[in-house]
């Protein structure tokens, strides 16, 4: 092991603000979102230890600063400060991705995924390969046949998303397995699937842990795009159902288009 290596990271004593308590959620920078897990000193720099990877149960308001709007499972979520519920205010700091939905200017506690890698994800830069790693809960695994999940934002006017290709980390439960399903694609949000298909079999229907590929779809007439559309996840032939409870991570690598 190298000499220099101190500590997996996952845990940091950073300087934080007056008054922060555990469980608040906090921004490190503008890059590095988590959770306080006991009170910060009471002097300054305010020091506390910030668990920066994993899902929290987090106040959240479905508003985005100029109105209500609701919160959708997959929808990137942002922090303003220790005692500002997050919401889809964009202008704030990123801090995660909901795994539940909120209903239109509503305020209720839902779990959160936050990781460091994420908040890179987000910052969009034109033309080079991205990754994005977006986690799947049972939830979201049951109601993606009408609600397709979110794994990358729209990127804004005047860009596009590129599919390159994707890895889908099935984790069973050990325990049932999810009945029905049919194959998942990813696809542009109301627009073409953009990928090939993967069976029910070896993703979430599988009845142990699987980890599969996908890539591009090869079709002879070319794939239309959309500009400012999110990349979702789907299985759009039949729900996955059941009492399976396993869950997946889903690990993207993509491209912005600048088409300004």
């Amino acid at each position: 092991m190298a000499t220099n290596f101190k500590h997996k990271g996952k845990v940091l004593t950073v300087p934080t603000v007056s008054g922060a308590e555990s469980g608040d959620a906090f921004v490190v920078g503008s890059y590095m979102p988590g959770v306080l897990i006991s009170d910060a000193e009471t002097a300054s720099p305010y020091e506390a230890p910030v668990r920066v990877e994993g899902v929290f149960e987090l106040s959240c308001k479905a508003n985005n600063g100029s109105g209500d709007v609701a919160i959708s499972v997959g929808d990137a979520l942002y922090w303003t400060d220790k005692d500002t519920p997050l919401d889809k205010d964009s202008s704030e700091d990123f801090f995660g991705i909901a795994l539940e939905a909120v209903d239109s200017g509503e305020t209720e506690t839902i779990n959160v995924y936050i990781t460091p890698k994420m908040a890179a994800a987000f910052v969009h830069e034109n033309d080079l390969i991205l990754t994005a790693k977006v986690a799947l809960t049972s939830a979201n695994i049951k109601a993606m046949n009408a609600t397709p999940v979110q794994i990358i934002a729209a990127p804004g006017a005047d860009a596009a998303i590129e599919f390159l290709s994707a890895v889908i980390h099935y984790e069973h439960d050990g325990s049932d397995d999810y009945t029905g399903g049919g194959d998942v694609t990813f696809k542009i949000a109301d627009g073409a699937t953009v990928s090939n298909a993967i069976s029910a079999a070896n993703s979430f229907g599988a009845s142990g842990d699987k980890l599969t590929q996908c890539v591009g779809l090869d079709t002879a007439n070319g794939i239309a795009l959309t500009a400012n559309k999110a990349l979702q996840i789907t299985n759009a032939d039949a729900a996955f159902a059941g009492d399976g409870t396993g869950t997946a991570t889903v690990h993207v690598s993509y491209r912005i288009l600048d088409l300004s």
